[in-house]
């Protein structure tokens, strides 16, 4: 278990690479060990500022993780040690697919329309057909009238890895209401990733990717625009008075000494 960590906005990131990280969820799965993730991006801290409870779903994840240049951006300007490189969701999801496939691990998918999954679900056997698919849910569910049902079902089949695609706030949500409920696997919120994987939606290209823009592309894609750079500015406001407050508290600091 990684036990070096970074604290921002209240919130305790894993100070780690994504080959270091990886390896950690692959040692939970041949383990048999429990393991919540949270992919910790923009819009997931926002609602933590919203919200109590919803934060408290993210602190009870073993692990969070900085997915998204915004957050690595924070912990340059708000702390003393950066976060070394984002480590999403969906990179995770796929380097733990490619594992699931050569070790014959058991998946279960939690998310998306049910054509969109099903297309997934396709599309996952084909790319890697050694995968014990044990079963799968659209994410088109209420947690409160739904979400023990599912949960109990995911328990009786003993998946290695579950991805919760649900999208922020309702897969962490899920994830942490049930998760004393199940003796092992990983469970990883993924967000949109069944969308990309069915092909429904298409990730930034690499051009993208190494200009830390892809934020910006998925903006560009959906059709919700104007809410996702709302939030992206609710957590540049956050940042900026956060930096702000950093500042006064140094300069009361200096003052205190000269006297």
């Amino acid at each position: 278990m990684l036990k070096d960590k970074i604290r921002l906005f209240d919130v305790d990131f894993v100070n780690s690479k994504f080959s270091e990280f990886a390896k950690v969820m692959e040692k939970h799965v041949l383990q048999k060990e429990k393991a919540y993730v949270v992919t910790g991006n923009p819009q997931i801290m926002v609602e933590t500022f919203k919200s109590k409870s919803y934060k408290g779903c993210i602190e009870n994840a073993t692990y969070v993780t900085a997915d998204g240049i915004g957050v690595i951006l924070a912990s340059k300007i708000l702390t003393k040690k950066s976060l070394p490189e984002r480590i999403t969701g969906f990179d995770l999801m796929l380097h733990l697919l490619d594992f699931a496939n050569r070790k014959k691990k058991k998946v279960y998918l939690l998310g998306a329309e049910e054509l969109v999954l099903n297309r997934a679900i396709h599309n996952i056997k084909m790319k890697y057909p050694d995968i014990k698919l044990v079963g799968s849910h659209h994410g088109f569910f209420s947690i409160k009238n739904d979400g023990e049902k599912i949960a109990n079902e995911i328990s009786q089949l003993k998946p290695d890895l579950t991805f919760v695609a649900l999208g922020a706030p309702k897969q962490e949500t899920w994830i942490s209401t049930y998760f004393s409920i199940f003796e092992s696997g990983v469970f990883i919120g993924v967000g949109g990733s069944l969308d990309v994987l069915a092909g429904e939606c298409k990730r930034a290209p690499i051009i993208w990717q190494k200009c830390h823009c892809e934020w910006l592309y998925r903006i560009s894609q959906k059709r919700d625009k104007i809410r996702r750079i709302y939030i992206l500015l609710l957590f540049i406001r956050k940042v900026v008075n956060c930096w702000l407050k950093k500042l006064k508290l140094i300069g009361l600091q200096a003052i205190h000494r000269k006297v």
